[in-house]
């Protein structure tokens, strides 16, 4: 009770029962059956004394109650060299009852200065947040300012100005390879035009419709129609002269 006063002082539920005799097992028993439903960790404590004096701490009734308790169990019977069942039933083993006492009461001292801890810590944590709170805040403001946003605008419009005349460069480029292409076309078509042949003093001989391609088809007084470069002509075949090998 000493130990606990001085570490944190609250408040203790004392269960006075026998620790030795023929009646012990059963009021030890019963005292931590009641304790149970009322504190938040149990003692079970007594000084030392001989394997005799301790023996009620070995008693069935004990173990099972001590097993079967709803909340932790400290054992500090006897001294450190002492042990029984009861001890090893038991949630935590503590060599003496002060030690019991220090395991399951933490020291105020201790606990204080871990909260002042956590607050100073708490508190610069606070601080760094309202610092890049406030850091954000004038970024995004210096960010919104109309000068910088003008100034962005017209990056912008530059970046526009020169790609749309980037764009014109390469639609223009595009245009006069197409140009060099269908010229290139149109003279290779215009040397291959049967126009080209009859513009050079060939003519083409027809006969109903047809192309006359060999001179042995043909017979006198057939009607042909001949295609010179600028107009036609309407003949009549007299006379058909050809040569036989070719």
């Amino acid at each position: 009770m000493t130990v606990i006063s001085r570490r944190y002082p609250l408040e203790i539920i004392i269960s006075p029962t026998a620790v030795q005799g023929e009646d012990a097992p059963r009021e030890i028993a019963r005292a931590i059956r009641r304790l149970s439903g009322m504190a938040d960790v149990i003692i079970i404590a007594r000084g030392g004394g001989s394997f005799e004096d301790l023996f009620a701490f070995n008693n069935p009734e004990v173990v099972r109650a001590i097993a079967s308790c709803t909340v932790p169990v400290v054992s500090a019977i006897g001294h450190e060299i002492d042990v029984t069942l009861s001890d090893l039933a038991a949630d935590v083993r503590a060599p003496t009852p002060s030690a019991a006492a220090e395991l399951v009461v933490p020291d105020r001292i201790v606990l204080k200065a871990r909260v002042k801890e956590l607050r100073t810590r708490m508190n610069a944590a606070l601080q760094g947040r309202v610092v890049g709170a406030m850091e954000e805040i004038s970024d995004l403001r210096d960010r919104l300012r109309p000068q910088r946003f003008l100034r962005k605008l017209e990056d912008k419009k530059q970046d526009i100005a020169d790609l749309f005349d980037r764009l014109e460069r390469a639609y223009s480029n595009r245009i006069e390879r197409e140009r060099l292409v269908l010229c290139e076309m149109k003279t290779a078509l215009e040397s291959r035009s049967p126009l080209a042949v009859l513009a050079r003093g060939y003519c083409v001989a027809e006969r109903n419709g047809a192309v006359v391609k060999r001179a042995e088809t043909l017979s006198q007084g057939d009607h042909m129609k001949i295609r010179f470069f600028n107009g036609s002509s309407q003949v009549v075949v007299e006379r058909v002269d050809y040569e036989r090998d070719v």
